[in-house]
């Protein structure tokens, strides 16, 4: 007979997917009201890269804190983790990948790509998304390992990461098709994508988090009431 997955599991798991769409939904409406500034890795463009992630961090948060069960500075780093990794991802791939961009722009080589058939801009979209993807996996696996006390949560949640990459990016193939085909989008239209990338990114990654092994140390604090497993 198959194991019966826990309900707490399951409970967290959704808050989760609900902590990823309130997320992702609050940081696309500040970027797209321009409450953080031009987003950018230019001067002042770095402050709305920040305060952007932060805030899509936050929800997430509040349920790692409930996960783990007791106050951790560990655990307290999460969003200045997460803003600072989603920081150097943008300073990895976006702004050379703009430059790029527009340097081919000016001899036509777009153009040229574009007629031959070359997804050029599908191509240019898969890495930043694998990048940023990849470098908030490894900055938040690290920081996960240190507050579970497992090594293996690193991988995890770094395979995790590579995994809603991909996840995330053929939707977003198949929404980039269905909005060509519209001639005017309504409101939803616009705000059920940002939501959808939010649960599916969460779903994919809260599958890892309720899976991460848990052991905690004597000077972590008080120990979780939810129920750990050992490496």
């Amino acid at each position: 007979m198959a194991q019966r997955i826990p309900r707490w599991r399951i409970a967290f798991w959704g808050a989760w997917v609900l902590a990823g769409i309130v997320g992702t939904v609050l940081q696309y409406l500040g970027t797209a009201s321009g409450w953080f500034g031009p987003i950018s890795a230019d001067g002042d463009g770095w402050i709305a890269i920040v305060v952007s992630s932060a805030i899509l961090a936050f929800p997430q948060y509040i349920v790692l804190r409930l996960l783990i069960g007791h106050s951790s500075l560990a655990g307290a780093m999460w969003i200045p983790v997460s803003a600072v990794a989603w920081l150097a991802a943008d300073l990895a791939i976006y702004a050379p990948a703009e430059r790029i961009t527009n340097a081919l722009l000016s001899v036509g080589a777009i153009q040229a790509l574009m007629q031959d058939g070359f997804p050029f801009f599908t191509v240019i979209f898969v890495v930043e998304d694998i990048t940023l993807f990849a470098v908030l996996g490894l900055a938040q696996g690290l920081l996960l390992a240190r507050v579970f006390v497992a090594r293996s949560a690193a991988r995890l949640w770094f395979v995790a990461n590579l995994g809603a990459a991909v996840v995330v990016g053929i939707f977003s193939q198949i929404q980039i098709n269905g909005v060509s085909n519209q001639t005017n989008p309504t409101a939803v239209d616009l705000w059920l994508p940002i939501a959808i990338f939010g649960a599916l990114y969460a779903a994919v990654t809260g599958i890892a988090l309720v899976a991460l092994p848990r052991r905690y140390s004597k000077s972590a604090g008080s120990k979780s009431n939810v129920p750990s497993a050992d490496e």
